[in-house]
């Protein structure tokens, strides 16, 4: 059966995918309202020691026990900054400028009650120093403000050890992670456009949290937040444009080799653990690049959920008690060539990639009182889900510097293709107060093979000015197709009978 929706195709994806394990989903990403804990705001303000507004601080929130960072910041134009929906505990805020000390906030206790902290004044005093010798070393900060973007330096940062690339995101500044339903919101609004290496995925929001949960922190180099995107970009993500650039190798090395290894483990309630590598050796006209990484991890999530309906001796209260258990196995890889034709001109070659494995067992209890709390039924819901996923993409490029005045012009071509391949086994059963089965047990599977292909080719052009202003322009034409086939069925006697109100094979092209 085809037939063409007028929704999006990740979006029609999962508008079916949604409606075949409804109740599951919606019980798993539920909490009722009176149990979700409290969120509050902090704000404050950066000052020298003449208590003169310090713009464009690094702002970073840190746990008070470890000193870990929940959250960063930068201060405005009058050295205001804040941070919201702070959950229960306490902590403290550090403040940095170059050319001033760090300052940092007494302890910060956060309750379930607490709606907004006023932080007292963070002052900073001018570094002074008299040297004999003086040396100048530069190292990036965490956040770093651009007038048209705040660029995230996630490489060499202790912030991105042993996490994920969206672990890293939800630390980020105006990013906000819904991890119940898999939504990303910058600045408050919904609708962000996430980009790989300056290009679109065509995921859906699902699919992007699921890929950046699943892709280590180690192969990020940084991310760019982009509230008010150029014409470069391409028209989509009215709430703005994340761009997470993956490493790869530095075109300003001398020669010879460099590289690095990492290692990590933790255990929390499971466990989990990373490996990594990455090298770049460059000799004469040519520089090649690589990096590996491992990433396994079990996460563990619960809901306890209370929900109350009607009144009187008609009401009843459903108590759902859901549990999910998931393992990943992530492999990530890059590989690149870049050799120098000219001084001026480099052409390069680059592929990367994500192996993915998630595997999750999910249980979902909903016990249902009458008016007096006296326990009428359960129904149980089971699914075993599996999610494997492969990215894989190829770029080819070239760039000539035309002089030493900045103007130049880069040609990109790219190729990528994703896949993924969801399956549900579910099995629901449906017991009376003694828990005995009142009926036979609803099996149903959900199959999501999904498939999306991106060739696309680019060409941009900078052309400076002596005032300081620079000419941009370019051109870019693409050609996406996505195939996505949901297949629902529930088993009866002779198998498994196809759900025409949830099955749908939806083929999208676009130029």
């Amino acid at each position: 059966m085809k037939r063409q929706p007028l929704l999006l195709p990740s979006q029609y994806a999962c508008y079916w995918f949604i409606l075949s394990i409804g109740l599951l989903l919606s019980l798993l990403g539920s909490v009722a309202f009176g149990q979700v804990p409290g969120r509050a705001i902090l704000r404050g303000v950066t000052q020298d020691a003449s208590e003169k507004p310090l713009e464009f601080a690094t702002l970073m929130l840190l746990r008070d026990t470890d000193s870990s960072l929940v959250k960063g910041a930068i201060s405005d134009g009058d050295g205001r900054y804040i941070f919201d929906k702070v959950l229960p505990g306490t902590y403290r805020i550090s403040a940095q400028v170059i050319g001033f000390q760090k300052a940092t906030s007494g302890p910060l206790t956060i309750t379930s009650d607490t709606v907004q902290v006023v932080v007292p004044a963070l002052q900073l005093a001018q570094t002074t120093k008299t040297l004999r010798e003086v040396t100048v070393t530069g190292q990036k900060p965490f956040i770093e403000q651009l007038p048209d973007k705040t660029i995230i330096n996630v490489e060499n940062s202790l912030v991105s050890a042993g996490g994920t690339a969206l672990d890293v995101l939800e630390k980020s500044p105006g990013v906000v992670i819904d991890n119940q339903n898999d939504k990303i919101s910058f600045k408050g609004r919904d609708g962000v456009l996430v980009m790989i290496d300056g290009k679109p995925t065509y995921l859906s929001m699902q699919e992007v949290v699921n890929l950046l949960r699943n892709t280590p922190s180690n192969s990020v180099q940084t991310i760019e937040l982009i509230t008010n995107p150029s014409s470069k970009y391409d028209a989509a993500g009215n709430a703005g444009i994340i761009n997470i650039r993956l490493k790869r190798g530095s075109r300003n090395l001398a020669g010879g080799t460099a590289g690095s290894a990492t290692l990590g483990a933790g255990y929390g309630r499971y466990p989990k653990a990373a490996v990594g590598v990455s090298l770049n050796h460059k000799s004469g006209n040519w520089n090649l690049f690589g990096n590996y990484n491992y990433d396994y991890r079990q996460r563990y999530s619960s809901v306890d959920a209370l929900r109350r309906f009607g009144s009187g001796d008609t009401s009843s209260t459903v108590n759902n008690l859901g549990t999910r258990i998931s393992t990943d196995h992530a492999h990530t890889f890059k590989a690149g060539a870049d050799y120098t034709l000219t001084q001026r001109t480099t052409v390069g070659l680059m592929i990367n990639g994500l192996l993915n494995q998630n595997n999750a067992e999910i249980d979902n209890k909903n016990l249902i009182y009458d008016a007096q709390n006296q326990l009428q039924r359960t129904v149980t819901m089971i699914n075993t889900s599996t999610r494997p996923m492969q990215r894989l993409a190829a770029n080819a490029n070239l760039k000539h510097t035309f002089d030493s005045s900045g103007r130049e012009l880069t040609v990109d071509l790219d190729y990528a293709q994703v896949h993924v391949s969801g399956l549900d086994n579910m099995r629901t059963h449906y017991l009376n107060a003694q828990r005995e089965e009142v009926q036979p047990a609803l099996i149903q599977r959900n199959e999501t093979p999904s498939t999306i292909l991106i060739r696309a080719a680019k060409a941009d052009y900078v052309y400076p000015f002596a005032n300081g202003l620079k000419l941009e322009t370019g051109g870019k034409i693409s050609y996406v197709t996505s195939d996505n086939d949901i297949r629902f069925g529930t088993l009866t006697e002779s198998g498994y009978l196809p759900d025409q109100q949830r099955t749908n094979h939806f083929l999208y092209k676009e130029t």
